[in-house]
């Protein structure tokens, strides 16, 4: 680890930075983007930072405009929700959290980087009464998003919606965002006084692989978020949940924390860091002549792709309408096609542990969890 370079959301001098050996990749299609990078700590408001270079925000801001951006599928996923296989969209389940949380029905949501609005679909069957609107930085979205009332989309600037909103949701978005301390002061512009925020993100504690997400900035832990939001005057709780263990979902408000964790931006990193060595070294320790079959389609499989001695010859999905499909130029199966000779790495870390046991159950197949 070195050091020598600035925060992205404070300005202060990183208190250290790392070099990762391994290739970074992208979210619209989980392409590498370059062979390796480097991610920084900051001491002063605890934010953990992707080093970019130029050409690397080039790149990041260039991708919201391109076709692939739009032909992602990113609400397409689907989550197991109970031992027997059924599977929920990750947009039903956030809108079911979401229903639990909001005591009063909101009149007005906004939901920034809403992509084809399906969490405002979701939430409109939970909240039939609310204006839904649906902020997008690529313009190109709005041939996605529905067209009828009472939906409205929004895009390029948020500075031209007018609020006020008594929810607002920002999934997955959050780690995108070059100039945080504006979309803070946005928040703060858009949220009515007693209105919640909702957050989900990757989180590096418990998915160190996310720190491989070459088309971010920023990289959060539930304690770096709090810590890093209670700057700009948001309170923001994380919240338990069965269905995102690998991920960060948080309730927000506006207000200061009077009891906002102390974070070590510097350990979380190099926590996370030895994590993801400890990953890289188990795959790498995989027989190298057996042919591997990954359990997912996202950038967990992508490092599985990139790092592990074995060749992997295909991905497995038990979404339906990933079977017959391609990623990472290698043909997509359900499960049930996998033989009982056949080796499934399952790369989710301890949560993994329960996707063996019932995969166990299930399908004939011989899996390693990493």
């Amino acid at each position: 680890m070195s050091d020598g370079a600035n925060c992205l959301v404070c300005g202060a001098p990183a208190a250290v930075v790392a070099d990762i050996p391994y290739p970074f990749v992208r979210q619209s299609d989980f392409t590498n983007v370059k062979p390796s990078g480097r991610v920084a700590a900051c001491g002063s408001c605890s934010s953990i930072f992707h080093c970019v270079e130029p050409e690397d925000v080039q790149r990041i801001e260039a991708q919201f405009a391109d076709e692939t951006y739009a032909r992602s599928e990113q609400t397409g996923q689907t989550v197991p929700v109970d031992s027997g296989g059924r599977a929920a969209t990750r947009s039903a389940l956030q809108a079911d959290i979401l229903a639990g949380c909001v005591r009063q029905a909101p009149r007005a949501i906004l939901d920034i980087g809403c992509y084809d609005g399906e969490l405002l679909v979701e939430l409109e069957r939970r909240f039939s009464t609310a204006g839904l609107h649906g902020f997008d930085a690529s313009a190109q979205m709005a041939r996605h998003f529905p067209d009828r009332a009472p939906f409205r989309f929004w895009s390029p600037r948020l500075d031209a919606v007018p609020g006020p909103f008594n929810l607002i949701c920002i999934s997955h978005t959050l780690m995108y965002v070059h100039d945080l301390p504006a979309l803070a002061r946005e928040i703060n512009r858009l949220l009515a006084p007693e209105g919640l925020l909702f957050l989900q993100m990757p989180d590096i504690a418990a998915n160190p692989l996310s720190l491989l997400m070459g088309d971010q900035y920023l990289y959060f832990t539930a304690d770096s978020l709090c810590s890093t939001l209670a700057r700009f005057g948001l309170t923001v709780t994380a919240l338990e949940n069965p269905w995102f263990p690998r991920e960060i979902v948080a309730i927000g408000k506006r207000g200061s924390h009077p009891d906002a964790p102390a974070t070590d931006a510097v350990e979380i990193l190099r926590r996370s860091i030895s994590l993801l060595a400890g990953k890289a070294w188990n795959l790498r320790g995989l027989p190298a002549r057996t042919p591997l079959s990954v359990l997912g389609t996202t950038f967990s499989a992508a490092f599985v792709d990139n790092v592990a001695s074995a060749p992997v010859v295909r991905f497995v999905d038990e979404n339906p309408a990933r079977e017959g499909t391609v990623f990472r130029a290698k043909p997509v199966v359900h499960p049930r096609a996998l033989a009982d000779d056949d080796v499934l790495v399952v790369p989710y870390g301890p949560s993994g542990a329960k996707i063996q046991e019932r995969f166990a159950r299930q399908y004939p197949v011989r899996t390693v969890v990493v």
